[in-house]
C-alpha cells in the first residue's frame, strides 16, 4: 500500500492510501534494498528483487488526488544479482535500472516508455564491477555508483527513444582518495 501526502500552504494533509502492485516480502530484510523514483511524467518506478527474478514495477501518480494507478511490471529477465538503482531520463520517456551483481557481473538496463506508458527494452549492458544507485545530476546526465571505484559511471540518457543512451563506466573521476560505494546522495532533482 502506497501512502501519498498532500502538501499545501496549510501544511501536510492526511495520507491517500492506494493498494496496488505486488506484495514486497523479504527474507532476510537486507534483501529489501533498492530505490523508488518519481519521474517527470508522474511515472513512479519501484525496484523489486524476489529472490528468483528482478523486476521494476511502474505506476502513474495522479498529483492532484494522490492516487496511484496504471500498474505495469517490467521483468528484467536477470535472475541473479539484485535490482538496485532506477532513474528516469529528464524528459521521462526512458527508464534505467541497475542490477548489482556480486560476484556475477552487474547490468544496466535501458527502457523506452511509449506514448501509452508501455516500457520497451532498448539495451542491456554488462559490467564486471558491482553497480548500485543511479541518480540524475543537474547537468542532465545520470551518474552511476560503482562499489570500490574511484570513478562514477555516467549515462547520457538521450530522450530520443529511437536512439540508445551512451553509457560510460568511467565517466566521472572522483576527488583524489575518494571511493564510491553503492549509494548516491538523495536530493530533489526536478530539472527545469
Amino acid at each position: 500500500t502506497f501512502r501519498t501526502y498532500p502538501i499545501s500552504t496549510d501544511g501536510i494533509g492526511s495520507p491517500v492510501l492506494t493498494a496496488i502492485g505486488s506484495d514486497h516480502n523479504y527474507t532476510p530484510a537486507s534483501s529489501g534494498e533498492g530505490y523508488m523514483k518519481l519521474g517527470p511524467l508522474n511515472n513512479l518506478a519501484v525496484a523489486l528483487s524476489t529472490g528468483t527474478s528482478n523486476l521494476v514495477e511502474l505506476f502513474t501518480l495522479n498529483d492532484s488526488t494522490g492516487v496511484i494507478t496504471n500498474y505495469r511490471k517490467i521483468v528484467l529477465n536477470e535472475p541473479s544479482g539484485q535490482v538496485y538503482g532506477i532513474e528516469f531520463s529528464g524528459g521521462g520517456n526512458k527508464l534505467f535500472a541497475t542490477v548489482k551483481g556480486n560476484p556475477t557481473p552487474s547490468q544496466v538496463f535501458e527502457y523506452s516508455i511509449d506514448s501509452v506508458g508501455q516500457p520497451h527494452l532498448k539495451q542491456r549492458v554488462d559490467h564486471a564491477a558491482e553497480i548500485g544507485a543511479i541518480q540524475m545530476g543537474p547537468d542532465g546526465q545520470i551518474y552511476m555508483a560503482i562499489n570500490g571505484s574511484s570513478v562514477l559511471g555516467t549515462i547520457f540518457p538521450n530522450n530520443d527513444t529511437t536512439r540508445l543512451a551512451a553509457i560510460n563506466f568511467s565517466g566521472f573521476t572522483l576527488a583524489a582518495g575518494t571511493t564510491s560505494r553503492l549509494g548516491l546522495p538523495n536530493f530533489v532533482q526536478q530539472i527545469n
